[in-house]
């Protein structure tokens, strides 16, 4: 859902740049902040990348100055800033669990039209990612491009459409092409799999393409039937395709294995949560396979050496029955051991030494404090801007200011 954030991007930073009135650019920074905020970082890059290529095309077309670069790249600071509660542990963890990741895979230019078309295929993706169908109907991209040349500087924004084309294809032609280059060198890339869903792009790129160039028919009645006839068709389309999807149980039911080893009740919990756990069963990862740093001891229970009293995913209460206490966990080094013993890496997994009695284990990162107080000292900067009777005033002499001493240089 957090795809619908691009457009109201795009339209901020628009109002920007036709008016200079940098309540835009604040709105058009805090919206791009959202999608890291609501854990959707994917399409935090996909609206980056937009946003690089859309400020490239402005400068090349000399719409705007080499000023307005800075302004976008003031913008992405400013995102990563408000967000910088949730990346400064999130970092912290890929540097001891990097996500391992080599998706060389690749689709060809056939199979990107017909799911750009929304016609179905065999073949699919082969990761059989079911947003490859993203649906637009041909007819429309035809009428587009019939008027194409009336775009100013169109040839510069068709080279950009073919580079996010050729990286939507993946690694097509094999090593030679934009994709290997940025998932193998360039780090926010390299834990991406399925490049396909870079096409979202392709489709806000391609609904621009119709507004600025529909209304150049001087038939307006028959564009707009032909708009309402292909909206109607793809709704019926979706409806067709999505009915199991509409009518089937919202809440997935997850059937009881009845573990070998001993059922825990915990005392602190609801009998419906953390079933697997309560049940001694390992908890496997949603991913497969995992794409993480392997691991060289496998547990077939939750917990090893001492029975579970309480669970949650911030704290472990156990009494220990041996000295070994073994956690079907990763090791983290930000829990925190309050008892006796001493925290271990054990073959990768989550251990206390010389365990004795009752004990517990905590998950306290600091980083998550030292990123929300950064935050906030942002948002309550962006605030007192917006506050300020003369803001754009004063915003402006600010933002002018620290550019103008950039550019000097």
């Amino acid at each position: 859902m957090h795809a619908y954030w691009l457009p109201w991007c795009f339209y901020w930073f628009d109002v920007f740049k036709q008016s200079g009135k940098f309540n835009a650019w604040i709105k058009g920074s805090l919206i791009l902040a959202l999608p890291i905020a609501g854990g959707a970082p994917l399409i935090f890059i996909f609206i980056l990348l937009s946003l690089c290529l859309w400020s490239i095309g402005l400068w090349l077309n000399k719409t705007v100055k080499s000023k307005w670069l800075l302004y976008m790249c003031f913008a992405f600071v400013v995102a990563l800033l408000l967000n910088a509660w949730k990346i400064m542990p999130a970092m912290d963890l890929w540097q001891t669990q990097p996500r391992l990741v080599t998706d060389d895979s690749s689709i060809s230019p056939m199979v990107w039209l017909c799911a750009w078309l929304d016609y179905p295929i065999d073949s699919k993706t082969p990761h059989q990612w079911h947003e490859i169908s993203i649906g637009f109907p041909l007819i429309l991209i035809l009428l587009a491009l019939y008027k194409i040349k009336a775009i100013k500087g169109f040839k510069t924004w068709l080279i950009l459409s073919i580079v996010v084309v050729w990286i939507n294809l993946g690694n097509f032609p094999s090593m030679v092409n934009p994709w290997y280059v940025l998932h193998h060198f360039v780090g926010i890339f390299d834990g991406i799999r399925a490049p396909y869903r870079i096409g979202l792009i392709s489709l806000f790129a391609g609904a621009v393409l119709c507004v600025k160039t529909l209304p150049l028919y001087d038939d307006k009645k028959l564009i707009y039937i032909i708009l309402i006839g292909f909206t109607l068709s793809q709704g019926l389309n979706y409806f067709s395709i999505s009915n199991g999807m509409v009518f089937s149980p919202r809440i997935e039911t997850i059937a009881s294995v009845q573990s070998k080893h001993a059922v825990v009740k915990l005392k602190t919990e609801k009998d419906l949560m953390f079933p697997q756990i309560q049940q001694q069963n390992f908890v496997v990862n949603a991913y497969e396979p995992l794409h993480l740093t392997p691991v060289g001891d496998t547990l077939n229970t939750f917990i090893s050496g001492a029975s579970l009293e309480s669970f949650s995913p911030k704290k472990i209460d156990y009494t220990a029955t041996d000295s070994m206490v073994i956690l079907n966990m990763r090791y983290q080094s930000q829990w925190q051991l309050k008892g006796q013993g001493k925290l271990t890496n054990h073959n990768g997994l989550l251990a206390i030494q010389q365990a004795s009695g009752k004990g517990s284990l905590s998950y306290q990162n600091p980083l998550f404090s030292k990123g929300l107080i950064i935050s906030l000292l942002t948002g309550l900067v962006i605030f007192a801007l917006w506050s300020l009777r003369f803001r754009n005033v004063f915003i402006q002499l600010t933002l002018e200011g620290v550019i103008n001493a950039i550019t000097s240089v």
